[in-house]
């Protein structure tokens, strides 16, 4: 499975630095832990329990969540080398004499940056069900010839077409390009 060892990377980070350093009791952060274990995991329960990793066969409810709790999990990956990071900065100017400090409790930021974490998770997952939107870009060639000018392609890419973005999605996204008369419609991506 090549994406266990990052997913697991994922995992211990976030389990080091910010579960191990929460107020919590040992049998909470043990709990979180294992949630989180399982978020991490989701290739994995992909392929064992959904039969697929790339169309698991998984209610939709279960699939989006999956989803979305595991791009959370990424996203708070991220924020939180930023949050180490800025600590690091700011522990190096203690010891040069300064007396900063990152703001809040533990609790309170650790919280924040999970909530930072869910609401982007939830976004992201709402634009990606969403219809695209149009981005237009007009390229100029010189010496194009004459009768090319104005030779208009669509360009769509990564049509996951599956549990989460469904036939009838798809049909809106043909109805949008078609309405956009193209010359070339191209398909790229995975």
């Amino acid at each position: 499975m090549r994406l266990a060892l990052p997913s697991l990377v994922v995992f211990f980070y976030i389990a080091a630095s910010l579960i191990a350093f929460m107020p919590w009791r040992l049998p909470v952060k043990v709990i979180a832990g294992g949630v989180l274990l399982v978020v991490c995991l989701k290739y994995l329960i992909y392929e064992q329990i959904g039969g697929s990793f790339i169309a698991p066969d998984l209610p939709r409810a279960l699939l989006l969540s999956l989803e979305v709790l595991y791009a959370s999990a990424v996203i708070l990956f991220f924020l939180l080398l930023i949050k180490d990071g800025a600590a690091l900065v700011l522990w190096l100017s203690r010891w040069m004499g300064t007396s900063w400090r990152l703001p809040f409790s533990t609790t309170h930021r650790g919280a924040g940056i999970i909530a930072a974490a869910v609401l982007m998770a939830l976004f992201g997952a709402w634009q990606s069900m969403s219809v695209p939107k149009v981005r237009t870009v007009e390229i100029r060639i010189s010496k194009l010839p004459a009768y090319l000018d104005g030779f208009s392609i669509v360009q769509l890419s990564d049509l996951h077409i599956g549990m989460l973005l469904t036939k009838d999605w798809l049909q809106r996204v043909v109805e949008k390009t078609n309405a956009l008369f193209p010359d070339v419609v191209a398909l790229t991506g995975d």
